[in-house]
């Protein structure tokens, strides 16, 4: 079907104001998986590397981590120790577990 005909069933609204709380998971939750993983350093807001692509953390998924990575509208289930860094509110690293060519 072209574009052109496609365009004729569709329908833009606004609805409103996206909440972006919704893009995180509660803080219990959070919480349970930091004793997990022994990650008492990371924090909902904080910033990461992820095999060179950057990130904040928003979550998790059971044991690993809910990255969402600049410029996506999605979160992405990553694992806490897989190539990543830990960045602290001035960019400094707080840990760094990357090995690969993406290393601090």
């Amino acid at each position: 079907m072209p574009m052109a005909e496609f365009m004729k069933f569709v329908k833009c609204e606004n609805e409103g104001v996206f909440d972006i709380k919704r893009m995180y998971s509660t803080e219990q939750a959070f919480k349970k998986m930091q004793n997990f993983r022994n990650l008492h350093f990371a924090y909902m807001g904080m910033r990461v590397n992820v095999a060179g692509m950057w990130g904040t953390i928003v979550g998790n998924w059971k044991t690993n981590l809910f990255v969402l990575f600049d410029g996506e509208i999605e979160k992405h289930n990553c694992h806490p120790y897989w190539e990543i860094a830990y960045y602290d509110d001035e960019g400094n690293v707080v840990r760094n577990y990357q090995k690969g060519e993406y290393a601090v």
